[in-house]
């Protein structure tokens, strides 16, 4: 009894860090979701999607010293623009292009999804 509430709670405590820190957009599969792009009005995408969509900021785990989470934006000339990373809760989008040059700007759009 005691080794299933155990395993119970494993799971338990395992699905709900998931749903925490899980990337809204999964990987390797394809699901209805509503999407869209807004500015994040000097806030970080986690803030700005929230307030502005009442979504969640699409994110993955950070491969970047300093910084946890990474979030979807771009910034541009309102014709073209460039997708980056916004990471934390630093309310700056970082893009490079193929001269490798870091770009960055504090007015962005955040990728916000809601299923």
């Amino acid at each position: 009894m005691a080794r299933a509430a155990v395993l119970l709670a494993g799971v338990v405590l395992a699905l709900t860090a998931a749903s925490v820190q899980a990337a809204p957009i999964m990987d390797n599969m394809t699901h209805d979701y509503k999407a869209g792009w807004y500015p994040n009005n000097g806030l970080a995408c986690p803030a700005a999607c929230e307030k502005l969509a009442k979504a969640t900021a699409e994110s993955e785990a950070s491969m970047c010293a300093n910084s946890e989470r990474t979030h979807v934006c771009k910034f541009g000339n309102g014709k073209q623009f460039l997708y980056g990373n916004q990471f934390d809760a630093n309310p700056v989008c970082y893009t490079a292009g193929l001269s490798q040059i870091v770009q960055m700007s504090r007015q962005f759009y955040c990728l916000c999804i809601s299923k």
